[in-house]
């Protein structure tokens, strides 16, 4: 499965949203830290 996210691009969204803008700097975080997929061409910004 193929995810993207930038951190310049954020679309407010009507609580109770199923995919809230805001968890997806957390889940960037959490994936590159757990080391259980690979996050090949990161910007450096975010490595």
């Amino acid at each position: 499965m193929r995810c993207f996210y930038h951190p310049d691009y954020f679309l407010p969204l009507p609580a109770g949203h199923p995919f809230p803008m805001e968890k997806f700097p957390v889940l960037l975080l959490e994936v590159s830290s757990s080391h259980v997929l690979l996050l090949p061409n990161l910007p450096e910004t975010l490595s």
